[in-house]
């Protein structure tokens, strides 16, 4: 039997079937081969007409995975909405001046300024920072620990400021997708961002970090300011803590109120 007798036997069978409510597939030459490629097939966010697959396309055999096309680059922003508040500049300032208290014994009495993972000012019902994120894999980062702070001057100096700008974090997220960032199993984080916004006027409650002395490691400078060593790794590990006051010390709160308008200073006695 001859090809073309065999093609029409086929056909006929072909329409038979059809006619019966079926279905088959007709041999074509090798030379006319295509690939009908559906919307839902094609890795892409732009689903538009497409004639035929992507040279790179992967084989039948070939694992799927969840790795973006080559023309898309990796920190391209995903296909999703995300709302982003505004940033307000500051219109006002709290100023906290700090002294030792008269009849003092002299002795050096340092602030809390910095820390890693934590600050030296904390407010009640206020975000001032934002804790430590792992979006993909990370190292242990480590507890919290103070990193700067600054000697209080005695009554008689001139009193050493610290200043907060009367304003407030606030936090969005934004989608961070592992694969494109080399973890493609660990699927897509949400990323925290935030912006600073004025606070309302009201009754506030401030808390400051008071130590007597350094700790180890920590290097006191001319200048009155003291920086200390941070370490990795070891106890702790705040994946999704909050951002607080760092440890040690002594806590000192400070009640104050903000006008609605105009800047404030805040006096604050260590005793």
């Amino acid at each position: 039997m001859t090809s073309r007798s065999a093609l029409a036997l086929v056909s006929v069978a072909a329409s038979l079937l059809v006619a019966c409510g079926g279905s088959v597939a007709l041999p074509v030459p090798s030379s006319d081969a295509s690939v009908d490629v559906t919307a839902s097939d094609v890795p892409v966010t732009d689903r538009g007409t497409v004639d035929a697959p992507p040279t790179d396309a992967p084989t039948a055999d070939a694992p799927i995975t969840d790795a973006p096309p080559a023309d898309v680059p990796a920190d391209a922003p995903l296909p999703m909405d995300v709302i982003v508040p505004s940033d307000i500049a500051s219109r006002q300032r709290v100023r906290f001046l700090f002294n030792q208290a008269p009849g003092g014994d002299g002795g050096t009495a340092w602030v809390v300024t910095a820390g890693w993972q934590c600050g030296g000012l904390a407010i009640d019902g206020i975000a001032l920072g934002l804790p430590f994120q792992c979006l993909c894999e990370c190292p242990n980062p480590g507890g919290p620990a103070l990193t700067e702070a600054h000697a209080v001057p005695l009554a008689s100096a001139t009193p050493y400021a610290v200043e907060w700008d009367a304003r407030s974090l606030v936090v969005y997220t934004v989608p961070y997708d592992c694969s494109t960032h080399g973890w493609p199993g660990a699927g897509i984080q949400q990323e925290r961002h935030a912006v600073g916004q004025p606070v309302a006027a009201g009754h506030y409650v401030a808390h400051f970090v008071v130590l007597g002395a350094l700790p180890s490691g920590c290097v006191a400078n001319p200048d009155g300011t003291a920086t200390c060593p941070m370490h990795f790794g070891g106890p702790g590990f705040p994946f999704g803590g909050s951002y607080g006051l760092c440890p040690g010390g002594t806590t000192l709160d400070v009640p104050f109120d903000l006008p609605a308008a105009g800047d404030v200073t805040v006096p604050v006695t260590v005793r």
